[in-house]
């Protein structure tokens, strides 16, 4: 009976033991520790903080033991430092303290990797482009090898250097810890951008007037030409060359300028419309006229003053 009873003793003595090492009696050194502030306070450094009562964490927490260290470094605080600092804390005696020679001390952080953010720039890139109906590929020639960030909740932001998104593309990565901007990253980009340009059915001679005929649509690489080129053939048609284009070649809209199709005296066919009713009458052009444009005219069987668009050359809608 005897042996029994003690072996019981035993077994609950066992079993009580880690409450009493987790008791609020005794504060824990842990060490090695991570932070996340700018400084390190004893309470930092309290391996069992969450058994600590209110009174004895209040005082920890008052008590700066040096500034964190910076990210991706290390710090060490001695034993005999810690016993100096915890005596400036006058906790109360009853408190057991455990102390390890040396605390290592690391800042809490986070890595942002450079194919993360290569990635990020490249789907910028790719949504701007389609936001425009374009095609593109887009390939990343510069990123960094990655930053190392504080810990915390990460943004990022891309920002263009210029408006431009074709060809050489430079901007930055603008990251942000705990919505404060902690670091820019300078990124670049080859941008190679696809979509149906009109090109040259035929060689066109210079001061050539366009027509739909000498015109067609093609698939090229748009960032491979100096300057704007046209997209649609029906605004083109109409216009007038500057120089020679060679067959297949690109219209580039800086190599057009506005043809008259209509000169100041000539007699041309005024149409009339009212619902299902045509008219057709003479009258003279008593002003250069442009596709589209407005024009005044004589009636020349009214001999009445009349305003109407231009058409084409020798046509042109009269307004009632």
């Amino acid at each position: 009976m005897r042996l029994r009873a003690l072996a019981l003793i035993l077994i609950l003595l066992l079993a009580l033991a880690p409450a009493a090492a987790a008791a609020p009696g005794v504060l824990e050194i842990a060490g090695r520790v991570e932070v996340t502030g700018a400084k390190v306070s004893l309470l930092d450094l309290a391996r069992n903080r969450q058994d600590l009562d209110a009174e004895t964490t209040r005082r920890l927490a008052a008590v700066t033991v040096m500034a964190a260290p910076a990210l991706g470094r290390q710090s060490r605080i001695t034993g005999t430092r810690l016993r100096a600092l915890l005596a400036q804390a006058e906790l109360p005696p009853r408190l057991t303290i455990l102390i390890p020679p040396t605390v290592k001390v690391r800042r809490a952080s986070q890595r942002l990797e450079g194919r993360e953010m290569a990635r990020l720039f490249r789907e910028f890139l790719e949504g701007r482009l389609r936001e425009q109906g374009l095609e593109a590929r887009v390939q990343v020639i510069k990123s960094g090898s990655g930053l190392t960030l504080p810990a915390g909740r990460l943004q990022t932001r891309v920002v263009l250097g210029s408006r431009r998104l074709t060809g050489l593309v430079r901007g930055s990565l603008q990251v942000m810890v705990e919505g404060r901007q902690v670091a820019r990253a300078p990124l670049s980009a080859r941008v190679e951008v696809y979509d149906r340009v009109v090109v040259a059915a035929r060689p066109l001679p210079r001061g050539h007037v366009l027509e739909a005929r000498d015109l067609k649509l093609e698939r090229r690489r748009l960032d491979q030409y100096q300057g704007a080129v046209a997209r649609q053939v029906a605004d083109v048609v109409g216009l007038r060359t500057r120089s020679l284009v060679p067959m297949g070649s690109p219209i580039r809209l800086g190599r057009l300028e506005r043809a008259p199709l209509i000169k100041r005296g000539q007699v041309v066919t005024m149409i009339c419309r009212a619902g299902n009713l045509r008219v057709t009458a003479k009258g003279m052009a008593q002003q250069t006229g442009y596709k589209g444009g407005r024009i005044r005219l004589t009636n020349l069987a009214s001999k009445r003053q009349v305003f109407g668009t231009v058409l084409d050359a020798g046509t042109v809608q009269v307004e009632f």
